[in-house]
């Protein structure tokens, strides 16, 4: 990460950040995801919080083992926010939120296959991954869940004078737990940038929020294309079924929120997160290899 960057987040991450008198980070009530020109950020709830501590605990060796028992602790979380959308629907919603459930459930497994498929001798970054994009959407639903999508950037947030530290690759990025950064590659930039001037728009267009989940939609099959080019013909078929699971998941947690407006907002975020996770991923391997 170039120096400009990391300078300009951690001011950023100071700023916008809760803190109590004693500096501690003060959990907001649910996750909540800002997004600003060229960064986005995470603040977890206090619930998040408290189980990126114990993943914490359980991945200090970064071992395979520590990561699996991570994933299992946000796997169950995920089923646990679902229970909770299925109990507060109408009648006629709740066989779509278990629906979307069971979508997921089979996104998780055939990616963790994919992952196995394609890096056996690496069972660490697997199970590492796989707990990352489970710990992902557990937060992201939460956020779902509190109807406040998207959060507006406000907290004193100041724009950098000069936006000319796009990465190379998308970074997921901790400088404290309790907040994710995503600092984006120059394409996912770009989207970024389209959400947040959306955000501030006093009247945007009635599809600006489909047309950009769209464009995080198309960006992110590109990387499923990417990742499928580096693998064997067997393995190939094996992302590209993960990548099918994975968009029939999406698209089956819009029918569950449909009803309330937030479809596509929603979308767009969980979207948004996995293109972060992937491209960094690639790279990752790219550059081991």
């Amino acid at each position: 990460m170039r120096k400009t960057a990391v300078l300009w987040i951690l001011a950023m991450l100071l700023t916008c950040a809760t803190f109590a008198e004693d500096g501690g980070y003060v959990p907001p009530p649910h996750c909540q995801t800002f997004v600003a020109r060229d960064v986005a950020w995470r603040d977890s709830c206090a619930r998040h919080l408290a189980l990126e501590q114990r993943e914490a605990a359980l991945t200090q060796s970064c071992e395979a083992v520590g990561y699996a028992e991570a994933g299992t602790l946000w796997l169950k979380e995920v089923e646990t926010l679902f229970d909770a959308c299925v109990a507060e629907a109408p009648a006629d919603q709740k066989q779509a939120w278990a629906d979307a459930w069971e979508a997921w459930q089979i996104a998780f497994a055939s990616q963790r296959g994919a992952m196995a498929a394609a890096w056996p001798s690496d069972p660490e970054q697997v199970e590492r991954q796989s707990m990352l994009m489970m710990r992902l959407f557990a937060e992201e639903l939460c956020e779902i869940r509190s109807g406040e999508l998207p959060a507006d950037a406000d907290m004193g947030y100041q724009e950098p004078e000069e936006m000319d530290f796009a990465e190379d690759f998308c970074q997921l990025w901790s400088e404290e737990t309790g907040t994710l950064s995503l600092l984006p590659c120059g394409e996912h930039a770009a989207l970024l940038n389209g959400e947040y001037e959306l955000t501030w728009s006093d009247a945007p267009d009635a599809h600006a929020w489909e047309d950009l989940a769209g464009g995080w939609d198309q960006s992110l099959f590109a990387l499923y294309e990417e990742w499928a080019a580096m693998c064997d013909e067997e393995t190939a078929e094996a992302v590209k079924y993960a990548r099918a699971d994975f968009f029939r998941a999406q698209t089956a947690l819009g029918m569950a929120l449909a009803p309330y407006g937030v479809d596509d907002i929603a979308r767009m975020r969980v979207a948004q997160m996995e293109c972060g996770r992937l491209c960094e991923l690639l790279r990752y391997i790219q550059m081991a290899g």
